[in-house]
């Protein structure tokens, strides 16, 4: 017999009463949490080139995720606990585009089944969630990156870090 845990979809309040629905409230929920997996990537990246600089050697050649990530409909779905048709997921990732809480683009042109990358517009989400007086669940804004230097162009308005028990090994300073 092959055991594996119960899964479970919590609506959060924040994302609810932004969205006024509960399947999209699920999904920007999901967007989130691969967000949180992206960040999470990119500094673990980040503090492996920093240790790697300091013992100098190369830095690992791959390329920080920025938020975007790539997921299949089919497993959003079932990630998020929804049963929706194609079309009716495909509805409401595109009302979460309009409303400019996530960002969509191409993966792959010439797949019959079309893949996107996408990514949660934070700045956007912090300034909607707070008129209504809540904050983005799981993420607080920054000012620079845990290293000190600049942020890049690709991330300057989107300059936030998800609240995580990671911690970098070495101070900032260094």
């Amino acid at each position: 017999m092959i055991f594996r845990p119960k899964r479970y979809s919590i609506v959060n309040e924040a994302l609810m009463a932004l969205t006024r629905n509960t399947s999209q409230a699920l999904l920007l929920n999901q967007f989130l949490y691969w967000t949180r997996r992206c960040y999470e990537f990119d500094e673990m990246l980040m503090a492996e080139n920093y240790c790697r600089k300091m013992s100098k050697r190369l830095p690992v050649n791959i390329t920080p995720r920025d938020g975007w990530f790539t997921i299949t409909l089919a497993r959003l779905a079932e990630e998020a606990m929804l049963v929706l048709s194609k079309e009716s997921l495909q509805g409401f990732i595109k009302i979460l585009v309009q409303r400019g809480w996530v960002e969509q683009k191409l993966f792959e042109r010439e797949s019959p089944d079309q893949k996107y990358y996408y990514r949660v517009n934070l700045y956007q989400l912090e300034m909607d969630l707070g008129k209504l007086g809540h904050e983005i669940p799981g993420f607080v804004r920054a000012s620079k990156n845990d290293f000190g230097g600049p942020l890049s162009d690709s991330t300057k308005d989107n300059a936030f870090y998800h609240k995580s028990d990671y911690q970098c090994s070495f101070s900032k300073t260094q």
